[in-house]
């Protein structure tokens, strides 16, 4: 989701300054869906499924690095040439509505940015500390297994401890979670309400240009028509 964000923010750059780079987006999307597939199968390997999730997770916020430098370095400039070319080139009103809608994509990036931040701190520093401090606990044994790390015990007294940590990671997880989903489903019911508004305005406008241009119509023909009926 935090590449794909990235593709539709260069995208909407292109798109500000009337380009059309679609090759350019779809390499920008397999090189995403590359390292997506190499980072989720290393996670999922039991050899290295450890290892591989915390890897997957910095592999996230790397993502997330490159999608804000696109978000401050390309999309918001490119939006901001707009309005700058409206003040010089257009009318007020086009001027205020691209303004407007500058101030509309900041507001809606930084808020889908903070998401996702959000959630790759909860998979940074929750959740795997969470997944170590289990390993640690349940199955110290593994780690001897997998890397011929000699064996090492902990007291039961350090293994309720940890165990208790991990508890309340996971808990803070599940939390950061809650708090993330209602956000994208706020967002959701947010874009259904504007779609359904603009095409309620849309129908509205529609019926109300018909209906004057009904009226022209009439207005402009009957003169002509009496002034005919007069000549004859």
């Amino acid at each position: 989701m935090i590449w794909l964000f990235g593709a539709s923010l260069l995208h909407l750059t292109y798109a500000a300054r009337n380009e059309l780079r679609s090759k350019s987006l779809l390499h920008f999307i397999l090189i995403g869906m590359l390292i997506n597939f190499v980072t989720v199968a290393v996670a999922y390997i039991p050899y290295t499924s450890l290892f591989g999730t915390i890897a997957q997770s910095w592999m996230e916020q790397i993502s997330f690095i490159i999608v804000l430098f696109i978000a401050k370095k390309k999309f918001f400039p490119a939006m901001n040439s707009r309005v700058i070319d409206a003040y010089h080139l257009h009318n007020t009103n086009v001027y205020l509505q691209q303004k407007k809608l500058l101030k509309q994509y900041k507001l809606l990036v930084s808020f889908f940015l903070f998401t996702f931040e959000l959630y790759i701190f909860k998979n940074i520093f929750f959740f795997n500390l969470y997944a170590i401090f289990q390993s640690i606990c349940v199955n110290p044994c593994w780690f001897n297994v997998t890397y011929q790390i000699p064996m090492f015990t902990i007291s039961e007294s350090t293994n309720i401890l940890l165990h208790k940590i991990s508890a309340y990671f996971l808990i803070f997880g599940h939390i950061i979670d809650l708090i993330v989903y209602i956000d994208l489903i706020l967002i959701s019911l947010l874009f259904i309400y504007i779609t359904s508004k603009r095409y309620l305005q849309r129908r509205y406008c529609d019926s109300k240009k018909d209906h004057y241009r009904y009226q022209v119509y009439s207005t402009r023909t009957t003169p002509l028509l009496s002034a005919a009926e007069k000549h004859y």
